[in-house]
């Protein structure tokens, strides 16, 4: 399954242990305020590396897999 979200689902998901990878794109433009990726307050989650992409725009994608604890 994928899920595209912010904090609050991406949140919800962790404690349940129903994500096994995450692909994470980092676009370079700095904003303000945003939605977080992340909500405070979440399980610790160990990752490993699979790949990293950059593409010609500048963004670069990062894709991990859930390390086994």
């Amino acid at each position: 399954m994928f899920c595209d979200g912010g904090a609050e689902i991406v949140n919800e998901l962790l404690k349940s242990d129903l994500i096994d990878e995450f692909i994470i794109s980092v676009i370079p433009i700095l904003v303000g305020n945003g939605i977080k990726l992340f909500k405070d307050g979440r399980p610790e989650q160990k990752l490993e590396l699979i790949s990293v992409k950059s593409f010609d725009k500048g963004l670069t994608q990062l894709h991990y897999k859930c390390a086994d604890n």
